[in-house]
């Protein structure tokens, strides 16, 4: 789908806070992990600096850190529409393991540290997967529902978040220049 110039919308993308696993380096990707007590005031923090920002549409991927940095952020969780389809990459039988041992795993298989991003550990989805359903996402779910000068609020995941980034740069032909993003951290 392709927006007309009189579709513009707004659009804040935003990672959940830390988790513990975060702070350890330790790999998440589908495994459903809480905020850690810095996450939850980074949520706040966020809440504070987008208060006076009235979202239309609110989309939150299933799992707990995703959610709960979105219910933070708007106060409430009744407008919140959660999708699979914003989940983090799966990195299948590496999910619990530290970040060396996904690094290590990927060595063993040819891949350099600057080329982690494109392994797939056994079990786990290949980046043209994650890439497929964000998309899928984006085209047959959001585009659909946005309306002229909708306000979007997309609280997700780093790996999401960059693919929802390219989309808009690539599939869009979107600009993000003289956009800044921000970091609040406690």
């Amino acid at each position: 789908m392709t927006m007309s110039a009189t579709n513009a919308f707004f659009l804040t993308l935003v990672r959940h806070g830390q988790t513990v696993a975060n702070r350890v380096k330790i790999i998440q990707g589908q495994s459903d992990t809480k905020l850690s007590d810095i996450g939850v005031k980074q949520a706040a923090q966020l809440a504070q600096h987008l208060d006076c920002t009235q979202f239309d549409i609110i989309f939150a991927s299933d799992l707990s850190r995703a959610l709960d940095t979105a219910k933070i952020v708007v106060k409430s969780d009744d407008r919140i529409q959660t999708d699979v389809r914003l989940r983090e990459r799966s990195f299948g039988v590496i999910e619990g393991q530290s970040l060396d041992v996904l690094k290590a795993e990927a060595t063993k298989h040819g891949f350099s540290a600057n080329k982690l991003s494109q392994f797939t550990p056994e079990g786990g989805e290949t980046p043209q997967q994650v890439t497929d359903r964000v998309v899928d996402f984006l085209n047959n779910h959001l585009l659909n529902l946005v309306s002229n000068e909708s306000r979007v609020l997309i609280v997700s995941h780093g790996g999401v978040t960059r693919e929802i980034m390219r989309f808009i740069h690539n599939g869009l032909k979107c600009d993000f220049k003289g956009q800044t993003p921000n970091i609040i951290t406690p």
